[in-house]
């Protein structure tokens, strides 16, 4: 956990929050919503952290408290978030399973040590509707005093029961310039021309532009971009796959990622601003085919939920990207 926070954009909605946590309530729930690596949970750290501390300018981060924290021992915070397979399980009826939903609503039954239970739950879309039902009475019933942070993709992803029952704040993308800021700070010594790119096709998401700054990971984008390009132009077999590609980069990561490189091309195509040098090999210079990239991806992200051969889904559109060339209606039938 960090020893000091700092946090690069979202001023607002911080000057909002710490004006709404002064109020005297009873409980509260808050649920923080926006794509990855946008700083929500950096934002909710922050916030617990500041209503915990004992100095006189909080969070002072050398109080006993703000150290607790920093350190993780802080015996009122709770932190959820999921496991190695990316699930935060509903947790047998014993309660005994630390890190599950019912683990958590045992604990909140206890009395605090401070008389405020503060509660962080990571990415709570990835808990089960079971799951959220068990959360339900928690949250329709805190504890005196109990503050709770949900962090999730979308308000959608969560039922909407306790989405009723929570504050929702929509956080943004953080800005290009905001992300090259950070991995500036980050990595000094490194070209300055990658972290611009990692900044661009980052869409705003400090967790997208760490995995095109490894280089590995960056190769494997690449080169499908660049089978992508030789299968509209040539009709060329594709030599890499997104099935291998899901086995490090996670499926809506990757369309995500190939969604914000194909925007950055039709920016630079239409503003005919120069191009990054690190997106030479991907660059397509034809306005409706990136449009129609641009479909097609949309359609795969939101065929994720299928079990379909993305491989497969994606030649059959790839191949037919030539058809219509004056118009896009045939890619309605895209949606699958």
């Amino acid at each position: 956990m960090e020893t000091n926070i700092d946090i690069i954009g979202h001023k607002s909605r911080i000057l909002y929050l710490e004006k709404l946590l002064k109020k005297e309530q009873h409980s509260r729930t808050l649920l923080f919503t926006g794509i990855p690596g946008i700083g929500k949970s950096l934002t909710a750290k922050y916030l617990i952290k500041k209503e915990i501390c004992e100095g006189s300018e909080p969070p002072c981060s050398s109080c006993r408290h703000c150290r607790q924290f920093s350190m993780n021992t802080y015996p009122d915070f709770i932190h959820l978030r999921p496991d190695a397979e990316g699930k935060i399980r509903i947790g047998d009826k014993s309660g005994d399973e630390e890190g599950s939903v019912r683990w958590l609503i045992r604990r909140l039954s206890e009395t605090s040590r401070s008389g405020s239970y503060f509660v962080l739950i990571e990415d709570a879309d990835k808990i089960s509707e079971a799951g959220q039902n068990a959360l339900l009475k928690t949250i329709e019933e805190p504890n005196y005093g109990t503050t709770i942070i949900l962090t999730a993709l979308s308000v959608n992803s969560i039922l909407q029961t306790i989405r009723s029952r929570a504050l929702n704040i929509r956080f943004s993308p953080l800005s290009a310039t905001e992300i090259f800021s950070i991995l500036k700070n980050m990595h000094p010594d490194h070209d300055e021309s990658i972290l611009e790119f990692a900044s661009i096709a980052s869409g705003g998401s400090m967790e997208y532009a760490k995995i095109l700054l490894n280089a590995e990971k960056f190769k494997k984008i690449s080169d499908l971009c660049t089978d992508i390009r030789d299968m509209i132009y040539t009709n060329s077999q594709p030599a890499c796959s997104l099935a291998q590609l899901s086995k490090d980069i996670q499926p809506a990561d990757l369309t995500n990622l190939l969604i914000n490189i194909y925007q950055y091309n039709l920016e630079t195509l239409i503003a005919k601003t120069p191009l990054n040098k690190h997106f030479d090999n991907l660059y397509i210079d034809e306005q409706l085919i990136i449009l129609k990239l641009l479909k097609i991806m949309t359609a795969l992200k939101k065929s994720e939920v299928y079990n379909i051969n993305k491989d497969n889904a994606l030649k059959a559109m790839i191949y037919g990207i030539h058809k219509q060339e004056t118009d896009l209606p045939f890619l309605e039938r895209l949606q699958i």
